[in-house]
């Protein structure tokens, strides 16, 4: 019986190891998506009520939202297509993005019922 220095599995060749999958990646378009959805989402938080009140910080809000719902269902094929990463992501920003121009449409439709022709009058429209 000889008597090796090292345990009997160091000497029997290694197995070899299996290629990894390639990592699938993130879609761009569901990225950019959530984060228009969120910057969208900046007017409609406390923060953000008290800025329009004061400016028309509303018009980019409602720009971000229709981008961020435009985004997110453009990723939606693209997504489906590719393989890719980033579904929840794309219907996140569409949900959030209708759910706040939804909200910020029923807010200013109130907003501008009960200002008695303010608006109007800045605007130079009465």
């Amino acid at each position: 019986m000889v008597n090796y220095p090292y345990p009997p599995h160091a000497y029997q060749p290694h197995a070899a190891v299996p290629p990894r999958a390639p990592r699938q990646s993130t879609n761009g378009l569901a990225v950019a998506a959530i984060i228009v959805s969120l910057a969208g989402a900046l007017p409609f938080t406390l923060l953000g009520f008290f800025i329009y009140m004061f400016t028309w910080a509303i018009v980019p809000a409602f720009v971000l939202s229709i981008t961020g719902v435009v985004l997110g269902a453009v990723a939606l094929p693209v997504l489906r297509r590719n393989s890719q990463r980033g579904r929840g992501m794309a219907l996140t920003a569409i949900i959030a993005s209708s759910i706040f121009l939804v909200g910020g449409l029923a807010r200013d439709i109130l907003a501008f019922a009960n200002d008695n022709g303010q608006l109007l009058h800045q605007l130079g429209l009465s």
